[in-house]
């Protein structure tokens, strides 16, 4: 069996250094790991297997997301499911989506039958932004939307 990857839609500041030309590059982390990893490991911040830089002297703004890890899905090959989700995220404070749910579109965007990277990319947006994502409950077979704002407390 191939290793399943997940991503992580948080992406989340480790750190700031120069790039030589007198502008901080803010290091930003989307977590892409293989399944049989530790959950725990997910959440530290410098566990990163791919990384973006951002300007972090305002030229353009920092992109957070929900708080949601995501995976392949097991029971369906074209679907992406929640792997699962940060204490505390919006993803997690609102109550309804539940590991194993498949997301099914964006904003109005089909991803499903997307990759990972895919989601990534419409997901991720400014702080406090609002995201609207329809699911495909795991238990129930039900399609249900939210609107979630975009943003990570304490990361």
């Amino acid at each position: 069996m191939g290793a399943e990857q997940s991503l992580c839609c948080d992406k989340r500041s480790t750190g700031s250094k120069s790039d030589g030309n007198n502008r901080n590059i803010t290091r930003t982390v989307i977590s892409n790991t293989n399944s049989a990893e530790n959950n725990a490991r997910h959440l530290a911040q410098d566990d990163a297997h791919s990384a973006a830089t951002t300007p972090s002297n305002g030229a353009a703004a920092e992109k957070v997301g929900i708080g949601a890890y995501f995976q392949r899905s097991t029971s369906d090959s074209n679907g992406l499911a929640v792997k699962s989700l940060l204490k505390g995220s919006p993803a997690q404070r609102n109550g309804r989506i539940a590991v194993g749910d498949v997301v099914l579109s964006v904003n109005g965007d089909k991803v499903y039958g997307k990759k990972l990277a895919d989601l990534a990319g419409v997901l991720l947006g400014p702080t406090g932004s609002k995201v609207s994502m329809t699911f495909r409950s795991s238990t129930t077979q039900e399609e249900y939307t939210v609107e979630l704002e975009r943003g990570i407390p304490g990361y």
